[in-house]
């Protein structure tokens, strides 16, 4: 290969200088390849490299590429599944379960209760980036007004909060917290 062909810095149509794992497809929209935590390889796009970049006429409007490394890099850093942000809180309450399944009867029984009512609220839908804190006391207190126990009401509630962290970490949260 020649030396001139070698040292050439890839660039996109504007002449910019694209970092490493960075690329512009034949349509003009700019994409990242990385790893994820679990070791496969995941793709980002965006019509924008950078965030003063326009973005094309007819085309959403969304973050930038760099951004959006730039927040890929701090959940790797943090040890935080980019991936897994897009689950629900039904899937991610299942994958919950499965993972600690050694339990009591009225254990499964009280987590078969939480899965059917989550389910059935629009909650159960939601991705969970999308989901705050406030909503899982929001459904915790609708349910604790359907004259549920307050004593399962609580375990509900704290149970939904460790859910949420263990969405947004991937980290287990401790036992002692159920």
């Amino acid at each position: 290969m020649p030396r001139k062909e070698r040292d050439e810095k890839r660039r996109d149509n504007k002449g910019r200088l694209l970092k490493s794992g960075e690329s512009q497809r034949s349509d003009g929209r700019y994409a990242y390849k990385y790893i994820d935590t679990f070791g496969e390889t995941q793709f980002v796009y965006s019509w924008k490299l950078v965030p003063t970049d326009k973005v094309p006429a007819g085309k959403r409007p969304c973050l930038s590429l760099r951004e959006k490394i730039k927040q890929i890099q701090k959940d790797l850093d943090d040890g935080i599944d980019t991936i897994g942000k897009k689950m629900t809180v039904c899937q991610l309450y299942e994958k919950y379960t499965r993972q600690r399944g050694n339990v009591r009867k009225g254990t499964q029984k009280s987590r078969q209760q939480l899965m059917k009512l989550l389910s059935e609220d629009k909650l159960g839908a939601a991705s969970i980036d999308s989901v705050k804190l406030s909503d899982a006391k929001r459904m915790g207190l609708a349910y604790a007004g359907k004259r549920r126990c307050l004593q399962h009401h609580l375990q509900q509630q704290a149970f939904l909060k460790s859910h949420f962290l263990y969405g947004r970490t991937g980290r287990l949260p401790p036992q002692e917290s159920l």
